[in-house]
């Protein structure tokens, strides 16, 4: 799905904020992926270990971003500027905090932080539960593709 990078700001409320994370919440960010996706890990995984090598600055490859209700991590998502384009990626919410606007706002929290840098055009990828919040957001679908899992043995 591709959407233009939304032109202002969207409040979603006084309990919730979304953040770019630094190395020191990157566990945090880990762990919500792991509870919506069963994958990723928590802060001592062969994957949060790599990502914190990196500087988590605006030079790096992939910027981070986690949103908290009543001060507890709910919802993350990551960023990747490339080719004029905005790629966000694994967006997740907790199944607690669906249905109160927090996967809009960690999907908006990027999306924001690329049109600040001078991208107009976001995309992503969308599952079943996704589509439609990314729909309402003003993505709009351009091609679907099946996906095909292997397992060894």
């Amino acid at each position: 799905m591709a959407s233009r990078t939304p032109r202002t700001s969207r409040r979603w409320g006084s309990r919730s904020r979304a953040y770019r994370v630094s190395c020191l919440f990157l566990g945090e960010w880990a762990r919500v992926g792991y509870e919506v996706f069963g994958a990723l890990g928590s802060a001592d995984t062969p994957f949060v270990g790599a990502v914190s090598r990196d500087a988590l600055d605006d030079t790096a490859a992939a910027r981070y971003y986690l949103a908290q209700l009543d001060g507890e991590p709910v919802a993350s998502a990551g960023l990747t500027l490339a080719a004029g384009v905005a790629g966000v990626f694994l967006v997740a919410a907790v199944e607690a905090a669906r249905g109160r606007g927090i996967g809009t706002a960690i999907t908006m929290a990027p999306l924001l932080a690329a049109r600040d840098r001078g991208y107009a055009v976001g995309v992503l990828q969308a599952n079943e539960m996704g589509y439609p919040i990314y729909a309402r957001m003003g993505f709009t679908e351009q091609f679907r593709y099946r996906s095909f899992y292997w397992r060894p043995g």
